[in-house]
């Protein structure tokens, strides 16, 4: 379906789950999505991204009714799963991490998960880390990441060999470096940071640990790959444009 550029709200119904011990009671998956192509002015001046920029907002209506959301979650994951291709393969990184590096270590090692991390730090320390990537080319490491990054949130990027020292990481350390001390003229997101590199990786997806959603900021093109990637199979409930 061609779409064009403005702001679309849409409905889909995605499929059936189990939400009973007994395996008897179905509920369908409703899954919402914001679309905007680009993103309005005002938002990018808000939020400090560039007006080029587009994006998609996936998110459920009801509260699930397993009580976590694993159902939802599987969604999720299932779409970025299928967002890798030969090339580009998924890795994912904290976002404001509540753990130490030595304790990321030992998890993500146990669970045979390659990661890299930036060069400040020596393997075992006990600081949090500003930047720490985990490669998650499977949907069993894609789980693992969610329950080991004990942080604010998770984004996941495409890459086709993620290096320690990329420019990315540079990035994220000019922000940490801009936020210590004690003036602070504004407040910038993660956002910002990571979309400096987007012509790198022409996509990011952000997940928030409070509520079962992603959000994916990147090129045009990129974006409209993801709505196609993760509503082809779906059926079609009801679709809003504004202009």
């Amino acid at each position: 379906m061609p779409v064009k550029d403005g702001s679309w709200t849409v409905k889909f119904l995605t499929g059936s789950g189990d939400c009973s011990e007994n395996n008897t009671k179905k509920v369908d998956m409703d899954a919402n999505c914001l679309l905007e192509i680009p993103i309005t002015r005002r938002e990018s001046h808000r939020r400090g991204l560039p007006e080029r920029i587009s994006k998609l907002v996936i998110y459920f209506d009801l509260i699930p009714c397993d009580g976590k959301g694993w159902q939802e979650i599987a969604f999720l994951l299932s779409l970025l799963d299928r967002l890798q291709d030969a090339q580009r393969k998924l890795y994912a990184q904290p976002l404001g991490s509540y753990l130490s590096l030595d304790k990321y270590s030992s998890a993500l090692s146990e669970r045979a998960i390659q990661y890299v991390f930036d060069g400040q730090y020596t393997k075992g320390s006990r600081a949090k880390p500003r930047v720490l990537t985990a490669k998650c080319d499977t949907k069993e490491k894609q789980e693992a990441v969610l329950e080991i990054f004990q942080s604010d949130g998770v984004v996941f990027l495409l890459s086709e060999n993620y290096q320690a020292g990329e420019a990315l990481e540079a990035a994220l350390r000019e922000r940490h470096n801009w936020r210590v001390g004690f003036f602070q003229f504004r407040s910038r997101g993660y956002e910002e940071d990571y979309l400096r590199q987007v012509d790198k990786y022409g996509v990011f997806a952000f997940y928030e640990n409070t509520k079962v959603s992603l959000e994916f900021l990147g090129h045009k093109d990129e974006i409209l790959r993801v709505f196609s990637v993760a509503f082809a199979p779906a059926s079609l409930r009801g679709i809003k444009h504004q202009q």
